[in-house]
Parts: structure tokens; C-alpha cells; sequence
């Protein structure tokens, strides 16, 4: 497998979305969510007890053992997923599951332990690859830390082309003006 990362700058708290997204096919399929007023009934909310409040999706029972997932029904090899992430600190994208959630692609976004507490340097700042057997996440792939500060916005957006996985990172300004 090739993986290549790329941050132009410098992605849920242990959220899992399993997005198989958008083919790049000729087939192309298009989805898009807000999450206002509701998800879309095709999100099936695996694990987690998902919400969506305030145009944010959510697990209301984060965790990453097992992963709150909440998946989309669509199979495509060739994929593109971009989502807005906010308080990112650590959760992930899930590329290519199988459907049981135990085997798959994780882009993990934040992660080093952030979610379970750890505040060491490095945690939460990082973006990396885990391939999913059986339920075990092999070890860090492509790991590039000094990515994110934990709890800002991020726009990502990864893509998948045969056996290659890219990741995009965008980094969100937010200004406040107090006066």
C-alpha cells in the first residue's frame, strides 16, 4: 500500500466515520450531509449513539474500543471523503471497511492517546495511517505529528486511487472580533 500526506498547512473526539464517500468512478456517486436539522437516515449509527446538534454529527458515547462508528451504505473503491472537523483531538476516518468494522483503512486524526487523556507532547497533534485485522490496528503508518492543536477546525479531505491513500489537511481560521 502507498500512502502520501500532504499539509498545504502547519480531522468528532474519538469518533470513527466510516465514509467510503464519493467514488472517483465513471460511476460517480455524490453524497452530501449538513447534519441541519437531522443526519441523513443513511448514516447507520453502528456504535456510539451518533447525534447531530447545531450541524455537528457526533458519537454521545465516544470510544475506540470498539470504535464508535457510524457508517455509510456505499462501496466504492476509487473515493474521495472531505468532512469538517471540529474540536478535532482524536478520531478518524475509516476507508474501505468491510462492513463488520474489522477490517479497513483508519486515517487517524489527532489520536497518540488524546482521548483517553494523555496531554503529553504530541497527543492530539498528529495525523496517521492504521490498517484494521480482525479488530487489531497495526502499527502507525506515515505518522506526521505537529499537525493539529487539539480542539481547533480542520477541513479534510482523503482520497483513495487504487492502492494509494492521501490525506489533506486545511486548517480553519476563526476570527473574533471583541471591541
Amino acid at each position: 500500500m502507498r500512502r502520501s500526506f500532504f499539509a498545504p498547512l502547519v480531522v468528532v473526539g474519538l469518533g470513527i466515520l466510516a465514509v467510503t464517500g464519493m467514488p472517483t468512478s465513471a460511476l460517480a456517486v455524490s453524497f452530501h450531509d449538513d447534519f441541519t436539522p437531522s443526519p441523513s437516515p443513511l448514516w447507520n449509527n453502528y456504535s456510539g449513539n451518533w447525534t447531530a446538534s447545531g450541524g455537528m454529527y457526533y458519537p454521545q458515547v465516544p470510544n475506540n474500543n470498539p470504535y464508535a462508528i457510524s457508517s455509510l451504505p456505499f462501496d466504492a473503491t476509487d473515493l474521495t471523503v472531505s468532512v469538517t472537523v471540529n474540536n478535532l483531538a482524536d478520531g478518524g476516518i475509516f476507508l474501505h471497511s468491510d462492513g463488520t468494522n474489522n477490517n479497513g483503512v483508519l486515517l487517524v486524526l489527532g489520536g497518540n492517546g488524546f482521548g483517553q487523556g494523555n496531554r503529553a507532547p504530541g497527543a492530539g497533534s498528529s495525523i496517521y495511517w492504521h490498517v484494521i485485522q480482525n479488530g487489531v490496528a497495526g502499527p502507525k503508518l506515515d505518522e506526521t505529528t505537529g499537525v493539529f492543536t487539539p480542539s481547533a477546525t480542520y477541513d479534510i479531505r482523503a482520497t483513495v486511487s487504487g492502492n494509494t491513500y492521501s490525506a489533506f489537511v486545511r486548517a480553519i481560521a476563526h476570527f473574533r472580533m471583541v471591541g
